[in-house]
């Protein structure tokens, strides 16, 4: 939780609000809804499909209290449309100071200011807590807009694995970013 709080309030660019909250279980088909869409996209991430396999992870790492699960929900009217987790990228304790950063936002509501409040909420919940030291994330190179989103929050890159997708038949590099904590 951010300072006590376990929902704090935002407003988009065009002063609608919403809140970004920890994700409970019953939100779980939407967070699948909003996956499948963004996978459907096929160019932010690389599922075709969500599987029953995934769909078990989102439910563990929402149950798990050293993860940080949380959403974007307009509570009135169009709902949950964006998504945020923190997770250890290997449940190994030497690595255990490394979280892995996933976000997914639904398209009609990207440039809305909702990546910056699920970014702002996450990195607050992070640096609260003195075992984290480092975030990392991996996005394919074609996605300007997220790379130049979490470089506003002081994520810089520390390397770049050339040809690693096929994203709409071409090839995509993935860059791996890095925000240090500590």
């Amino acid at each position: 939780m951010l300072k006590g709080k376990s929902q704090r309030k935002y407003t988009t660019k065009d002063g609608r609000e919403f809140v970004v909250r920890r994700a409970l279980p019953g939100d779980l088909e939407v967070l699948l809804r909003n996956f499948q869409r963004v996978a459907d996209e096929e160019i932010y991430v690389a599922t075709k499909k969500v599987s029953k396999a995934q769909k078990n992870r989102i439910l563990a790492t929402m149950k798990n209290p050293r993860n940080l699960s949380i959403v974007a929900d307009f509570e009135k009217g169009v709902g949950i449309v964006g998504s945020l987790t923190l997770v250890p990228q290997r449940e190994v304790k030497k690595m255990r100071h490394v979280l892995y950063l996933g976000m997914s936002v639904i398209e009609e509501l990207r440039e809305d200011g909702l990546g910056n409040a699920l970014m702002d909420y996450a990195l607050g919940w992070a640096k609260a807590r003195k075992e984290i030291a480092k975030i990392s994330l991996s996005i394919s190179s074609t996605n300007k807009r997220a790379i130049k989103l979490y470089k506003k929050f002081g994520f810089r890159i520390e390397g770049v694995l050339k040809k690693q997708f096929i994203l709409k038949g071409k090839y995509a590099d993935e860059i791996v970013m890095s925000l240090f904590l500590r």
